[in-house]
């Protein structure tokens, strides 16, 4: 797991989240892909810019060379 992002089945459905939040990973991703900047979702999300890179990075993490998502 990467720091700053846990898997709680009691928040958000199990889902990763940043630490704390209860914001999903995949949806601070989707926004980067579709262009938002980290700046932009630091400020809509109210968290640090480290939280929101770690989302990034774990989502990045998650994903297999050909685009498709690993299982948990």
């Amino acid at each position: 797991m990467t720091d700053g992002v846990t898997v709680d089945n009691r928040i958000a459905f199990g889902r990763p989240c940043i630490a704390g939040t209860g914001i999903a990973t995949e949806i601070i991703a989707e926004r980067f892909r579709a262009g938002d900047s980290i700046a932009s979702l630091v400020w809509d999300y109210r968290v640090r810019q480290v939280q929101i890179e770690a989302a990034l990075r774990y989502e990045l993490l998650r994903r297999r060379p050909n685009g498709r998502r690993v299982r948990r």
